[in-house]
This record gives structure tokens, sequence and C-alpha cells, in this order.
């Protein structure tokens, strides 16, 4: 069935502005867990709903975006405003082996972008490229990320066969409580196809906010 016409039939759901304040809130308490309370998996679970979603939304984004070029600029350019407070929030210190989500995504776009531009297996090597690369220089999420993002991607328009693949793959790719990332397809599930509030630096902005907050928080107490 086409996504298009699963989203017009689902007249209540869920629209993105809320799907990425869902993700937004659960990835809060996920980095309070990490930084706070590590002791209490359960904030950890909570948080393991953020990254499919926001996951889903950069497909989204993609998609719809009128100008991929600037898409990939504008993702660029934050994730390595990020890069610093990501470090210090997580590490105290600069860390050079570990970045943030937001350079997962770059290349999970760019990746998208290589495989619109030219044949699908032209796509496959580059996903799989990014992937490695990923892991290599230890993005959050890393080669998992990356593969998940494009799933959704590759499914774009096949819209049952994207919650299926995406759960699968979140079952099989994952470990330990790592596997209640499947909790996201839940709210992904009920997505109306609808923006919502149209605020699209929102996450941008609460991103390397969030972890510079989270910082001076943890350096006062």
């Amino acid at each position: 069935m086409n996504i298009c016409d699963v989203m017009k039939n689902n007249k209540v759901g869920i629209d993105a502005f809320t799907l990425k304040m869902i993700a937004a809130v659960t990835m809060l308490i996920d980095h309070m867990g990490y930084i706070f309370f590590p002791q209490y998996i359960f904030l950890r679970i909570i948080g393991r709903i953020s990254f499919p979603i926001f996951a889903f939304l950069i497909v989204e984004g993609f998609m719809h975006t009128k100008d991929v070029k600037k898409y990939i600029i504008r993702m660029a350019v934050f994730a390595l405003l990020t890069e610093i407070p990501f470090d210090f929030a997580f590490e105290g210190t600069f860390d050079w082996g570990h970045q943030n989500v937001l350079i997962t995504f770059l290349f999970a776009i760019l990746a998208m972008y290589i495989d619109r531009q030219y044949k699908r297996k032209i796509g496959i090597v580059a996903a799989f490229a990014f992937a490695f690369l990923a892991e290599f220089i230890g993005t959050d999420y890393g080669m998992f990320g990356i593969i998940i993002v494009m799933i959704f991607y590759w499914n774009y328009e096949r819209f049952y066969n994207k919650l299926i693949f995406g759960t699968a793959s979140l079952i099989l790719l994952v470990s330990s409580y790592q596997i209640f990332d499947v909790l996201a397809m839940i709210p992904i599930a009920l997505y109306n196809g609808k923006k919502g509030i149209g605020f699209k630096y929102f996450f941008y902005i609460f991103y390397p906010g969030h972890l510079v907050i989270l910082y001076v928080i943890h350096m006062l107490i």
C-alpha cells in the first residue's frame, strides 16, 4: 500500500511535530539517565524510543525538502557545532573517539542523496560505505544508525514494509536493553503524514542546547 494512501486514511494519528517532541523528550530522559542516574536502567530503556523516530523523520525531511544540498549543509553545520557540547556532556572533555548523532544522520542523508542520483546498486554501496565509516569514526549509533535510516528510506512508499523491516532490523541489530528500540515503531505506525507545527530548526537547536544545559548542571552539582 502506498504510504500516501495510508496516511490519508489516518485521520487522527500523530503529526511530524508530535513525533519530534516524543523523540526529543525520550532522548532527554535517556541523557539525564546516562549523566545523572546511571543506576536507573529504565531511564535508558525509555530513551531507546528516540533514535528510530528521529531516523524516520530524517527520511521524511529528505523526501520533502525543496533543496537537498541545503539540507546536507544544515546538518553538517549543526553536526560540527554540536560536537563540543556532545563531548563535554558525556565525557567531560574532548573525545575524538565518539561523535554525535548528527554526523550519523549526515552520512545517512549523503547515502540517500547518492541513491537518488544514481542507480540503486550504487546507493547500496554508498550506504554500506557510510555505515562502515560511521562505525570506524565512532558516530553515535554507528553502522546500526545508517542501516535503520536506509531501511526507512528504501521502503518509503511501502508503509507496512517499513514497519515490518524496521521492527525486524531493530530486533536483529541490537542487543541488551537496546531491544526496546522497537517501542518506537508504535508512534511511527500512528504517523498521519501531516507536518504539524512548522518549527524545522527545533531539533537542531534542542540537541546541542540540552547537552550544554546538562553539562552545566552536572558541573554545578
